[in-house]
């Protein structure tokens, strides 16, 4: 896409102890092009989770890590602009683990996107209730007989929320 930047958090440092801003920094680079096969996406929502934090070290791991001023790794879920993938067309909705902590996204589509697609949609054809059924089974798996907590669970209709202390 041309004279549009792609924002991107680079890692620039392994964090000892709890992760800080000082870890990253911004970087801002053309947003690429998409090649036969590939779509271009725009990020929507970027991950940020627990396993993150494994791979922010230079220790081998069960993966690869984020090697210095490499683009952070993580899940990303975003709108797609450009399409040169029969089976993907612009305004879909992409997910993929390989996104990265970046704006723009050029992803190679895989027949694990379609499958799972696929899957949700028989599955979801086939239990159209299935809202309810997961609901009862985790009941069932939170409660006793007698209808007292078990194992430290509560069943939902009790549970507190805790307070929203901040929005992001």
């Amino acid at each position: 896409m041309q004279n549009v930047m792609n924002r991107r958090w680079l890692l620039t440092s392994y964090p000892e102890g709890m992760p800080a801003p000082a870890n990253w920094i911004m970087d801002t680079q053309p947003v690429p092009d998409p090649g036969a096969g590939q779509i271009l996406v725009k990020a929507k929502w970027l991950s940020v989770d627990p396993y993150m934090r494994g791979r922010m070290s230079p220790a081998t791991n069960y993966t690869k890590g984020v090697a210095i001023g490499e683009v952070m790794q993580g899940g990303g879920v975003g709108e797609v602009v450009v399409s040169y993938h029969p089976a993907w067309k612009v305004g879909d909705v992409a997910e993929s683990m390989s996104y990265g902590w970046q704006e723009w996204s050029v992803l190679m589509p895989d027949i694990t996107f379609l499958q799972r697609q696929e899957r949700l949609a028989n599955w979801s054809a086939k239990s159209p209730n299935w809202r309810a059924v997961v609901r009862s089974q985790l009941r069932e798996a939170t409660t006793s007989s007698n209808g007292a907590a078990k194992s430290g669970l509560m069943p939902r209709s009790t549970t507190r929320r805790p307070p929203i202390s901040r929005r992001l």
